[in-house]
């Protein structure tokens, strides 16, 4: 069963966020002219504070229910407004920033992708250009350099102007019609993950960020750079305005991807945080055989070294060699060291004791590769 990425209305999920309390709108520069930290910024203590908030920093990890109570001083306390105790309190990791552009809107970078794949990535990138002058007979005239506002205006037409040249991606056109009629292929709110989750150190006022957290700064700049310009021409959006416009969106679209992109080389794959750190850590009753096919085993039947049992069962040995033999547990675990270097007709006993009295299960997986 492959595991398939879910895409959501981000414009829903940034309204869900705000009305529970788990969503701050991004907007001003990280730092102001004292260079504290600003409360819309990337690093709102909102998320959580650090040593660089001074008196205030942690207190939200202590807190009543109200949240009115907070710090480590007040631990054990009732609070004088909601009548409940300040307890300890763990990180949220779930609060999220959001960035929004007015007005206009780019592409979930999931639509983005499975669309370039769809039409190619050659005509999608003269489709979202807005270099006018450009020729090809990749794509129809009246779709060059259109830009993303086009591309949405547009999406239903020149979806099905490639589908009609690409018959056999019938499931790659379904999938894409259907984010577009959830609205899930366009949103004009762009996500922020909590600072636990993009770490950054602050060692004599020079800042250094994670890799993902370098790449949220230059966007928040495009964002406000863009909303100031719609704020600015409300009502009088010309040609040349709605050029600029669209240049704009499309380098928040690139630097979107670009992080996008980041995020997911770090869950995904071998190497990535789920396989790697969740996944692929080592589990108390494991062990690798070699599995071979056998015409006398029924379907629900394996056979199974004494090495193999040793190292699975190896903690039901030792209990059973205490309660048996009365025997403390440093002995029975010596017997069972024992027993991995030369072969014990004790073990083994007891080993097939154990399995007709417990019919013990075992999960066989795949070779790994």
């Amino acid at each position: 069963m492959a595991t398939r990425l879910e895409v959501v209305n981000l414009e829903r999920e940034k309204r869900k966020d705000m009305a529970i309390g788990k969503g701050i709108e991004i907007f001003e520069p990280t730092f102001n002219n004292k260079k504290e930290k600003n409360y819309n910024g990337l690093l709102s203590p909102f998320f959580s504070t650090d040593w660089d908030d001074g008196d205030e920093a942690f207190a939200e990890r202590y807190s009543c229910e109200c949240g009115k109570t907070t710090g480590g001083i007040f631990e054990g306390e009732t609070c004088p407004h909601c009548g409940k105790e300040v307890v300890f309190v763990d990180i949220d990791i779930t609060k999220t920033g959001w960035m929004t552009i007015m007005d206009f809107h780019i592409m979930n970078p999931i639509a983005y992708l499975k669309l370039r794949s769809f039409i190619g990535k050659e005509p999608l990138a003269i489709i979202t250009s807005t270099d006018k002058t450009i020729e090809t007979k990749k794509v129809p005239t009246k779709y060059i350099a259109i830009g993303l506002i086009g591309l949405k205006e547009n999406f239903i037409d020149i979806l099905d102007y490639y589908y009609s040249k690409k018959k056999s991606k019938t499931l790659e056109y379904s999938e894409i019609l259907d984010m577009f009629n959830k609205g899930t292929a366009f949103t004009n709110s762009i996500p922020v993950m909590s600072t636990i989750l993009r770490p950054y150190s602050n060692i004599n006022n020079r800042l250094s960020f994670s890799t993902i957290g370098k790449k949220y700064e230059p966007m928040r700049g495009s964002v406000e750079s863009l909303n100031r310009i719609i704020e600015d021409n409300i009502g009088s959006l010309n040609d040349d305005k709605m050029m600029a416009i669209n240049k704009k969106l499309k380098v928040i679209q690139k630097r979107y991807l670009a992080l996008f992109d980041e995020v997911f080389s770090l869950i995904n794959g071998k190497d990535g945080h789920i396989r790697d750190q969740l996944l692929g850590g080592r589990i108390n009753f494991s062990s690798r055989n070699v599995i071979v096919s056998d015409e006398f085993l029924r379907v629900n039947e394996i056979t199974l070294s004494y090495q193999a049992f040793l190292e699975l069962y190896r903690y039901e040995l030792i209990a059973n060699l205490v309660k048996i033999h009365d025997i403390s547990i440093s002995e029975a675990i010596n017997e069972i060291s024992w027993g991995k270097i030369n072969y014990s007709k004790k073990l083994h006993s007891l080993m097939k004791h154990l399995i007709d009295k417990y019919e013990y299960r075992v999960l066989i997986n795949r070779n790994p590769r």
